[in-house]
């Protein structure tokens, strides 16, 4: 099978409203494009709202299918492509840049849901949360609010860029409460076994857990289930399950204000200074400098 070509897109560059405030809207009506051609990355968080018709969304040699109301979350540096086949479709593209930019604080029953849908920060990514798909129950009151972002975004100033944000936050609330009501899908290479292991991660990160505690949740002999494991998550067992404590300490770095002591530990962190090394080595800063820039 012939592979399609790679394409990367700096969006920092053409959206000015993203190198300010890390956000912009684009409405794309009557997106046509028929077959697999080429493979595309972005520099920022990527969110794809399908308002109209069925697409195949393709990363690597998964596929997925998606349906109007669906938001698809593409994660920093994640290649793929949309295929709409014969029909066209109409679809809002979203694009973020959390780990620039600050996001609207939401309330804090929201902030957890939102924090399983989107990463935060390209080293917590592997293929567990490189694609995420949520469906919303009201899809065109989620488009309102990107239609307000688009066109003050084109407006452009510190008054449309006040305006951007807090048209953010209504669609960031939207997004989280689809999470509250239906986890978000994160399926991609269907794998009963290992998606235990990955849902025992994602829900219980905070506990103490160890191979031996995921082998047994998938069936599998910790050596066969590490090996497995790697190959479909792109990480190892315990690199995914530091990742989804670092995102949830990243999540109330930006949140809460929690001692960074008692957040680590809430976390599943043992102590505040292996928090403190494990955060910055992926992080690039420690994590009161985190919030400080981000929260």
């Amino acid at each position: 099978m012939r592979m399609p070509r790679n394409r990367h897109i700096t969006l920092r560059q053409q959206f000015p409203s993203l190198r300010r405030v890390g956000v912009a809207a684009q409405f794309i009506p009557g997106y046509f494009n028929p077959r697999r051609t080429t493979d595309i990355t972005h520099d920022t968080l990527y969110i794809s709202l399908l308002l109209r018709g069925t697409v195949v969304h393709h990363l690597g040699e998964a596929e997925v299918i998606e349906h109007a109301g669906t938001a698809a979350v593409v994660t920093y540096g994640t290649t793929h492509e949309i295929v709409t086949g014969r029909s066209r479709v109409d679809v809002f593209n979203l694009h973020l840049d959390p780990q620039r930019h600050p996001l609207p604080r939401l309330p804090p029953e929201l902030a957890p849901h939102l924090a399983r849908l989107l990463p935060l920060h390209a080293g917590v990514v592997s293929n567990l949360n490189r694609l995420a798909r949520v469906v919303l129950p009201d899809v065109q009151r989620t488009a309102r609010w990107l239609t307000a972002i688009e066109a003050e975004q084109q407006r452009g100033g510190a008054d449309a860029d006040a305006c951007v944000q807090a048209l953010l936050n209504l669609v960031l609330i939207d997004l989280a409460r689809a999470v509250a009501i239906a986890a978000p899908s994160f399926r991609i290479a269907a794998d009963p076994a290992l998606e235990r292991a990955a849902h025992l991660i994602d829900h219980g990160f905070a506990t103490e857990l160890s191979v031996a505690d995921l082998a047994a949740v998938a069936g599998l002999s910790p050596w066969h289930f590490t090996r497995r494991f790697s190959a479909w998550a792109g990480r190892s067992p315990m690199r995914c399950l530091r990742d989804r404590r670092l995102q949830a300490a990243m999540s109330r770095l930006r949140t809460t204000d929690e001692r960074v002591l008692d957040l680590a530990l809430a976390c599943g962190f043992r102590d505040l200074a292996h928090f403190n090394r494990t955060f910055k080595a992926v992080a690039g800063c420690t994590p009161r400098d985190y919030r400080r820039t981000l929260g």
